[in-house]
């Protein structure tokens, strides 16, 4: 967090919700890895009372790690350096936009009963490796956009910053409005994605 002021970067309440945070992201990753490595799933499981508990651990778990990615983003906005630097405002969007959309998007995805029985087995019925249905609406796009838009963002507006072409970019908008644009972009994809699921249109049809 070098965008923030020391002081607070190394506040106490900062620092708690961080360790929440960590200690979740090593919890989903253990969790994920083993069932992964049993040959069963870890999201959407509520075949055995440990399955389901754990699942339900997972929740809390992905609270915590959206909760400090929108804490970060206001921490920049608000005890920020206030340079004019593509990355900050892009930091800022990023972080508080994504995290945002994230827990909607999650939240419809964990209590819509349809969607959870949901039972995608064969290969010809969803995109290979990404797993999205062919046959029905899915949320898991709108929220893929939502939550890798947290470090897409901040990536481009450093684009901005770094790159030749980026700052020829910048220079004909502004590295503010620019990142807006961009922004706009994802997050006007994400919500497209969202409403597309809500219809029960797949996201590419077999």
């Amino acid at each position: 967090m070098k965008l923030v002021i020391p002081k607070m970067r190394e506040a106490k309440r900062i620092k708690w919700v961080a360790y929440a945070a960590v200690m979740s992201l090593w919890f989903e990753l253990s969790y994920i890895i083993i069932q992964a490595a049993k040959g069963r799933r870890s999201h959407f499981n509520f075949e055995t009372p440990i399955e389901n508990a754990l699942y339900g651990l997972m929740g809390i778990g992905a609270f915590f790690l959206v909760l400090i990615s929108f804490l970060v983003g206001i921490m920049i906005w608000r005890y920020g350096y206030k340079d004019n630097s593509g990355l900050r405002y892009g930091a800022i969007i990023g972080l508080i936009a994504g995290s945002v959309l994230t827990l909607i998007f999650a939240g419809f995805m964990s209590t819509d009963p349809t969607y959870i029985k949901q039972k995608l087995t064969l290969e010809a019925s969803v995109i290979p490796y990404l797993g999205w249905s062919k046959v029905t609406g899915d949320y898991k796009p709108a929220h893929f956009v939502a939550t890798h838009m947290m470090q897409l963002i901040p990536l481009i507006g450093m684009w901005l910053d770094k790159a030749k072409l980026g700052k020829k970019f910048s220079n004909l908008m502004g590295k503010k409005n620019a990142t807006v644009l961009f922004a706009f972009i994802f997050i006007t994809l994400a919500i497209a994605l969202f409403v597309q699921a809500l219809y029960g249109i797949p996201f590419i049809k077999s």
